[in-house]
């Protein structure tokens, strides 16, 4: 099977799991979405992503209602093409990823990094923040990708962008 199939089986189950009414919270759409998949299936996506909780972002992205939308780190989707996500191109709600992760701030000065560049951030969707989070350390993305073209360089989170950007909410089906 091919990864288009694998993405279409995959929303297919995400609408059972609506009309089924299994979406109230995080754990039961998880749960259903893999009681209703085919392992094989169900662990490409998992290798695509990283592990099993990118059900748990997508159920957030869909679903979760408490989502302080006020929050700094989040912006305001407008018609901009601009607000569109770095990593999968999809048109949702934004995040900022710093670059040199804050935590390592300290380290990063002492390697001479210049205070200015340690502000750098990109703008990508809470699937793809917690995706590459996952698949690196913050020691990892301030040393090896500390830009949007190191991280796009990497297999991994290319094969997961590609993965991503058919999920839906792309400003091409918005137009």
């Amino acid at each position: 099977m091919n990864e288009l199939l694998y993405n279409e089986l995959l929303n297919e189950t995400i609408a059972l799991a609506e009309e089924d009414n299994e979406i109230n919270d995080s754990m039961t759409f998880s749960n259903y979405i893999k009681d209703m998949l085919p392992i094989d299936i169900l662990n490409v996506l998992i290798d695509i992503n990283g592990s099993s909780s990118f059900l748990d972002d997508i159920w957030d992205e869909k679903y979760n209602k408490n989502e302080d939308d006020d929050n700094d780190d989040m912006m305001n989707i407008n018609m901009k093409s601009s607000n569109t996500c770095e990593i999968c191109e999809r048109y949702v709600k934004l995040t900022k990823h710093h670059v040199y992760p804050r935590e390592t701030h300290k380290s990063c000065l002492k390697r001479g990094i210049p205070e200015l560049s340690l502000s750098k951030t990109i703008q990508i969707c809470k699937m793809c923040h917690s995706t590459i989070h996952r698949f690196f350390s913050n020691d990892e993305l301030s040393k090896n990708y500390y830009s949007l073209e190191l991280l796009l360089e990497d297999e991994k989170i290319r094969k997961y962008a590609g993965w991503a950007a058919k999920q839906g909410n792309r400003l091409s089906k918005i137009r």
